[in-house]
């Protein structure tokens, strides 16, 4: 199997002499595993793990810094992918996509190595690893997983590509190619591409911000060895080099700043991303010349090949997807959404046009972009935890259905087709199953459905039922039912056994939401068992229930959700005699009012990472979705419309 070799951009000033110390590399890139895709995305403390069969099934796997492509062993089995802020290499199992191991790199002559480009030796027992702040190369025994030695080379050596007999490395750097015996780490030959002392005057920002330093980059090795291709970022072109004279043998103009770079099995055709011209082109290697332009998505910044050479993939920094290519037609067959780059977007119902719609907006509120397009209504906006689909409730077809859509809002599907009335749909933390809310029966139930709409089915029969809720775990389901005579708390599984009532009081105990503690450990709701509202704390087998608010004042009216990490818990109370938005600790301590305006504050949601929160205000007059820091500082508004604006909902 061939594999394909990753190197990372760095990101960061232009490196003037052997001394300069670097930004850590974060970049996005793919790499082709035995029966995955991995993908990085620049700035993400995360990578994907994407089921080539069925690309619908993602995984995110966490990782301690910014990761930066890597390789798949000959055997398939390990992962290895560049941690720039840590200095390492982390070992990634590809069949539990779990890390089992980190390798330093730290070398305390040298400082910030700041690992990129990597190449394994044919045996699987060794690799190269470029270190671009070092400006060497580490030599790694993946046995014992130590630094055997380091190879001084060049200024911010970028790419590592190897000759099929193990005994020749090529490596770029921001000016040259470098020919290492690997044996020996001696460097037999450097063909300089670019004059160093004129870096700084060729600077070029592109318009996403990023800075490109000149010279080149990617490398990829011919299946004979014989060849070795390099992309030239800024002068459009592609060096083709000679491994027997290791000498260029032609400079071939591609088009503008070509990227990264992989070969055809056969080593018929190079494939070449073009990071600011959302295009691939397809470089016929015997002719030398481009014979065809493929358009993919925006900042295309990494390409691999399937083994067999039927399938290209493209990972496309600026969309934060996966582009995947027929390569005999030439034609994107599927795009595969991954996450926002730059920060998650926010859905969310506007009446902007007159009736509920659903929009997407950047967490910043640029961007705003109207999902749905009917006369009818349209609300409540359910992330996929994936966060590539949205489920919503629509009365299009003249009563409430649940539907979903992707996230750009393609493929609009009404999922429970039923005369009742649905609504309240939750999914699954796995992303298989939909708990929902359906009157067919002449009462609220709660019903399960897979995510086609299929394989419904009843999962409450008595008294009134309403807000399923999921663990985080998947493994139970709350809900309120008023089957004991006043509205109380209760567990059931997923399929609907095992209904036990939690909360047990003749007190009202099932008004507006409850919510889940991030490690399924604990269960907040509200109560007016103390004589009026407020959110007690128990745990999830419904024990131990703790008043967490304890004020005379309405508590928990609408919404309240707890902070990522667990913490706290922001809800609404009219103590200040309006409604504000509050968080308190989980324990009852730390209360804060975060909002701190005498207009109307209301549903609060924090974003994925608990840095911000989301919220709606009339302090215009009018609803509007605001956001604000974790401790209420720098509320800025985000939709100025003047109408309603309603239920943001964070993209996972």
């Amino acid at each position: 199997m061939i594999m394909k070799m990753i190197l990372c951009l760095t990101l960061s000033s232009i490196i003037l002499h052997p001394a300069s110390v670097l930004a850590k590399h974060t970049a996005s890139r793919i790499v082709y595993g035995p029966t995955q895709l991995f993908v990085t995305l620049k700035g993400l403390r995360e990578f994907y793990v994407i089921d080539r069969n069925d690309p619908t099934q993602i995984r995110k796997v966490p990782v301690d810094s910014p990761p930066c492509g890597g390789f798949i062993t000959p055997d398939g089995r390990d992962f290895y992918v560049a941690l720039g802020e840590a200095d390492a290499i982390a070992v990634v199992d590809t069949r539990s996509n779990t890390v089992r191991a980190t390798i330093s790199l730290k070398d305390e002559k040298a400082g910030y190595m700041d690992p990129g480009g990597m190449a394994v030796s044919p045996d699987g027992k060794t690799i190269y690893v470029a270190n671009e702040s070092a400006n060497n190369l580490s030599v790694v025994d993946l046995e014992s997983r130590t630094v055997k030695k380091t190879i001084p080379l060049g200024v911010g050596p970028q790419a590592v590509a190897m000759t099929p007999d193990g005994k020749t490395l090529y490596v770029t750097d921001f000016h040259s190619i470098h020919v290492v015996d690997s044996a020996s780490g001696r460097v037999k030959a450097q063909l300089t591409l670019r004059d160093p002392a004129s870096d700084a005057a060729r600077t070029v920002i592109l318009p996403d911000g990023e800075e490109i330093i000149h010279g080149p980059r990617d490398i990829v090795m011919a299946p004979d060895g014989k060849t070795v291709y390099a992309a030239i970022e800024d002068s459009g072109e592609v060096a083709i080099l000679d491994t027997g004279t290791n000498r260029i043998r032609a400079m071939v103009k591609v088009g503008s700043y070509p990227g990264g770079l992989a070969l055809s099995p056969d080593g018929r055709f190079l494939y070449i991303a073009h990071r600011d011209a959302r295009e691939v082109s397809v470089l016929d290697t015997a002719q030398a010349k481009v014979v065809k332009k493929i358009a993919v998505g925006q900042d295309p910044w990494d390409i691999t090949v399937s083994p067999d050479g039927r399938m290209i993939y493209v990972v496309n920094q600026g969309s934060s997807d996966v582009s995947m290519i027929d390569a005999f037609s030439y034609k994107v067959v599927s795009t595969v959404m991954l996450g926002a780059v730059t920060g998650r977007k926010i859905a969310f119902e506007s009446r902007r046009s007159g009736n509920w719609e659903i929009y997407l907006m950047n967490a910043d509120g640029t961007d705003q972009v109207r999902l749905t397009h009917t006369t009818a209504e349209n609300r409540a906006p359910f992330w996929s935890p994936d966060g590539r689909k949205i489920l919503f409730v629509s009365d299009r077809d003249g009563n409430k259905e649940v539907y979903r859509m992707n996230a750009d809002g393609s493929d609009q599907r009404n999922l429970t087709r039923s005369e009742g009335q649905d609504f309240s749909p939750s999914l699954s933390p796995d992303g298989q199953w939909i708990t929902f809310v359906s009157k067919r029966d002449g009462r609220r139930e709660i019903y399960r459905m897979d995510t086609e709409g299929r394989r419904q089915s009843r999962l409450t029969a008595a008294g009134d039922n309403w807000n399923p809720n999921w663990s985080l775990d998947g493994r139970t389901v709350a809900f309120v039912s008023s089957r004991d005579g006043n509205n109380e708390i209760y567990l059931m599984k997923p399929d609907g056994t095992a209904q036990t009532n939690l909360t047990k009081n003749p007190a009202e105990d099932g008004r507006g939401s409850h919510s889940w503690s991030p490690d399924g450990s604990k269960i907040a709701w509200v109560t007016n068992r103390d004589g009026n509202w407020e959110i007690y704390v128990m745990n999830a087998d419904g024990s131990r229930p703790v008043n967490v608010t304890r004020n005379p004042a309405e508590e928990g009216i609408g919404m309240f959700v707890w902070s990522p990490d667990g913490r706290q818990i922001s809800f609404i109370s009219t103590r200040d005699h309006n409604e504000e938005v509050y968080v308190v600790n989980a324990d009852g301590t730390g209360l804060l009012n975060l909002s701190k305006n005498p207009a109307m504050d209301d549903i609060p949601l924090w974003s994925p990472d608990g840095k911000k929160v989301a919220f709606v205000s009339n302090r215009t007059g009018f609803d509007e979705i605001y956001v604000m820091d974790a401790d209420g500082r720098h509320q800025v508004q985000l939709t100025f419309t003047k109408t309603r604006e309603d239920y943001p909902r964070w993209q996972p």
